[in-house]
């Protein structure tokens, strides 16, 4: 099995800090702005859809407004829409910038105020972009109006097959040793027309994992054939797939758990992911194992993986890693 193990170096990346602003409705700006993307993680080659929405918490319109995309390092533009129509928005392309004049923005977002309208954007990765590379993504919105301060916000996108959500492992106890595994394995976001195809994973041909420390003997592997996994609510598509394994009591005493693989189904989720949940147990896990620790899962010839660094508590025999969606 091919492998391409990634190290995820995480920054705290925190917004610009808010003015002293008391606008009519309390916001702390009156013009603000924010930024999410729908795509997370992405492929090298592939494309990240982000949604811009530019809110006036004001009275009155803010006039000559300007929305600048600061591209992530590996990226390139390639088009924006805006809704409701989602005709195609002019754009200035300047290096690693690119502007975007919407002119006079009314009230919105307000008590008898319109919904404000949403400006979406695709960037391209590089097909040469790292797997493991963090992307962040820096949009500002300013005003020809110098009453109406800059703002500014961010969001950071993994480049990878998988995303690991969490890891929680309790070691040293040779054959009470536990690990639980979340992970996602791809995602899509609000029904628009600017996503990708929603993402699944075929698990038609059986479905293979394996996890522990990179380039060592995995602490855990299983090949499980096709037709072990049982799925839920396959035939209706406004409800997301659950497949779980038909009998788990098969392949306890190989340290399985728990295994659920959840595909999308929901179009109008915000949060369109198909995940990965993994626990473990009875294992045999030295206490001084990683800190570097790896999963790799193969189904219908896709190979999904991350790799992250867990950090221990004060005991050392729980290992601890936890990044949230709010931050990938």
């Amino acid at each position: 099995m091919l492998r391409f193990p990634i190290v995820a170096a995480f920054a705290v990346l925190a917004s610009v800090v808010p003015s002293a602003w008391a606008g009519p409705t309390d916001q702390e700006y009156p013009l603000d702005v924010d930024l999410g993307d729908r795509i997370d993680p992405v492929r090298p080659g592939d494309d990240i859809v982000y949604e811009i929405e530019v809110e006036n918490f004001t009275e009155s319109n803010a006039e000559g407004v300007v929305v600048t995309d600061h591209l992530p390092p590996g990226t390139t533009f390639v088009v924006a829409h805006r809704e409701p129509d989602w005709a195609v928005v002019p754009a200035i392309s300047d290096g690693d910038e690119v502007r975007f004049e919407l002119g006079d923005i009314a009230p919105c977002d307000q008590a008898d105020t319109p919904r404000c309208r949403d400006l979406w954007v695709v960037l391209r990765v590089d097909a040469a972009v790292a797997n493991g590379t963090l992307l962040l993504n820096r949009a500002t919105v300013e005003s020809s109006d110098s009453t109406l301060p800059m703002n500014e916000a961010t969001t950071v996108t993994m480049v990878s097959s998988a995303a690991i959500r969490s890891v929680k492992l309790n070691v040293g106890r040779p054959g009470r040793d536990r690990a639980k595994v979340t992970a996602d394995l791809a995602r899509s976001g609000l029904h628009t027309p600017l996503d990708p195809p929603t993402p699944t994973v075929d698990l038609t041909q059986g479905l293979s994992i394996q996890f522990g420390v990179p380039g060592e003997v995995p602490l855990f592997e299983l090949d499980l054939p096709a037709g072990e996994m049982v799925c839920s609510n396959a035939e209706n598509p406004l409800r997301r797939v659950r497949c779980k394994l038909r009998d788990k009591r098969l392949w306890k005493p190989l340290g399985l758990k728990k295994l659920d693989v959840i595909l999308p189904g929901y179009l109008a989720a915000q949060r369109n992911n198909a995940q990965f949940r993994l626990k473990l147990a009875g294992l045999d896990i030295p206490s001084d194992t990683g800190p570097a620790f790896e999963i790799v899962v193969e189904a219908g010839g896709a190979i999904y993986t991350h790799e992250v660094i867990l950090e221990p508590n004060k005991s050392g025999r729980t290992l601890k890693y936890s990044k949230g969606q709010g931050d990938l």
